[in-house]
């Protein structure tokens, strides 16, 4: 991984500074935490998923939970990039 770019066209927050007003290593750490929260319901999920797919109340929770999972990780994506998307250059 290379040195951030430094130039006008550059979003990132600087050094130390979090994209949320705290500490980057808070966000990062944040944002570790939510991933490895969604990889582990999806991961039961998946499990599960090969032994009661057959059963319509299991689809249903399967659904609900998938599209759970979705939504807090699309969260988190607009909360990590939304600094690179609001800055336009001139």
């Amino acid at each position: 991984m290379g040195i951030p770019d430094s130039g006008p066209g550059n979003t990132q927050a600087p050094s130390g500074v979090g994209r949320t007003g705290h500490g980057r290593s808070e966000d990062d750490a944040e944002a570790i935490h939510d991933i490895k929260n969604a990889v582990s319901s999806l991961s039961v999920l998946a499990r599960n998923a090969a032994t009661n797919l057959d059963d319509p109340e299991f689809r249903r929770d399967l659904i609900r939970a998938l599209s759970s999972t979705v939504c807090r990780m699309q969260l988190r994506n607009n909360r990590l990039f939304k600094p690179f998307h609001s800055t336009k250059p001139h």
